[in-house]
């Protein structure tokens, strides 16, 4: 329901919360998390993608569960970034409990090959990762396809439906009233 919340996205459809450990050295080459293969061409050859039923994987949620650094190494920067491979490189590190949204899939269901991204190598202790990814099905309503491809997110309130009140991690955007300001 947290993620539900978080990510204002169907987790019905979504696949099994999937968690992934990484020891001294261990990384995750650059990749997609969505399939580049087409219904089509699946027809032909790896039936999974039609078998599972739900569509290509529309976003990704990353959990930073556990990350364990040895008693040496006092610096929080001992590897195991995710980097996004995109022009500017995109570098994000592990923090205890952080999250990382992003989608991974275009509104018009294009690729977005802004979301290729890499685990870099541990350097030190061990990092513990969790990771959702959900599906095209079921998001129909809470993220609508579009012609243009680059229509896209401002925020994650934007998304059509509406906002969850009282949520600590969606700020909407519109000006509170001063009503509003001198009770706050």
């Amino acid at each position: 329901m947290r993620l539900e919340l978080a990510t204002n996205l169907e987790v019905e459809t979504a696949e099994d919360l999937a968690v992934h450990n990484y020891g001294i050295g261990g990384q995750y080459e650059p990749h997609l998390d969505c399939s580049r293969i087409s219904v089509i061409s699946t027809a032909k050859g790896n039936q999974s993608f039609i078998e599972l039923g739900t569509g290509n994987r529309i976003a990704t949620m990353l959990i930073y569960v556990f990350i364990h650094y040895i008693s040496f190494m006092t610096e929080p920067d001992t590897g195991g970034r995710t980097i996004f491979m995109t022009s500017s490189k995109i570098s994000v590190p592990c923090i205890k409990s952080a999250a990382l949204f992003w989608y991974n899939l275009m509104r018009n269901g294009e690729i977005d090959m802004r979301s290729r991204h890499a685990a870099c190598p541990v350097l030190g202790g061990i990092k513990w990762v969790a990771t959702k990814w959900f599906h095209e099905r079921g998001q129909e309503w809470r993220r609508p396809c579009s012609l243009n491809q680059f229509d896209q997110e401002r925020y994650v309130g934007d998304l059509g439906a509406p906002e969850p009140k009282h949520h600590l991690n969606i700020r909407s955007k519109a000006k509170k009233s001063k009503q509003m300001k001198r009770k706050c």
